[in-house]
């Protein structure tokens, strides 16, 4: 097992796309020192519920459209765009209908008052909050 401080590189092939729920799979990149890096792709239709944690989350959209809905207020996120979410503010994500999916770049990052992120907690938590649009 390498050392907490110890430098992390991966190959492009080897982080597997993971099925973290319908709709969604995620491709864990690198963690560590309080930091996770993930891409996420979520189908049309398929909503991750407003939800709240203790690390600060900051994202880039790399392909296609979704609402970022940050405390209440939905914003139309499109490719190009980026966002921050402060640890402990609600935030929830929805891809519409008849869009392509949308592809994030997410990086959670430990605060100093707040938990530090781990792939296994992540991946648990966007299955619990995934739900398909009506």
């Amino acid at each position: 097992m390498p050392r907490r401080d110890s430098a992390t590189i991966r190959d492009a092939e080897a982080p597997a796309w993971v099925v973290v729920a319908p709709g969604v799979r995620s491709r864990p990149l690198v963690e560590g020192n309080g930091t996770a890096l993930l891409i996420y792709e979520i189908a049309p239709g398929v909503r991750l519920a407003s939800h709240a944690h203790g690390f600060a989350e900051f994202g880039v959209m790399l392909s296609g459209q979704a609402f970022l809905d940050i405390d209440g207020e939905a914003r139309d996120v499109r490719e190009g765009d980026s966002y921050y979410v402060p640890e402990h503010l609600p935030h929830g994500f929805a891809v519409p209908d008849g869009v392509p999916a949308a592809v994030v770049l997410d990086v959670s990052v430990a605060t100093a008052r707040g938990e530090a992120p781990v792939v296994p907690g992540l991946l648990r938590q966007v299955q619990a909050i995934v739900t398909r649009a009506r």
